[in-house]
């Protein structure tokens, strides 16, 4: 299976392959400063079991 930098913390949110997984999405959302953040990560598996890893940021609105 590929290894990736951020893997063990991604291991912590999302499930190793098993048959028929396809893909998996993990969201939070939290505060920085006065916005509302969400992050997501997303990982994609393909028919051998490897998969690869993303992750997004992105600001949803002014949270004050």
């Amino acid at each position: 299976m590929k290894k990736h930098i951020n893997d063990a913390e991604n291991n912590r949110h999302l499930e190793q392959y098993k048959p028929g997984l396809k893909r998996q999405e993990f969201h939070s959302f939290y505060t920085q400063g006065a916005y509302l953040r969400k992050e997501t990560i997303i990982r994609v598996y393909f028919d051998s079991g490897e998969y690869t890893d993303t992750t997004s940021n992105e600001t949803i609105c002014n949270a004050s």
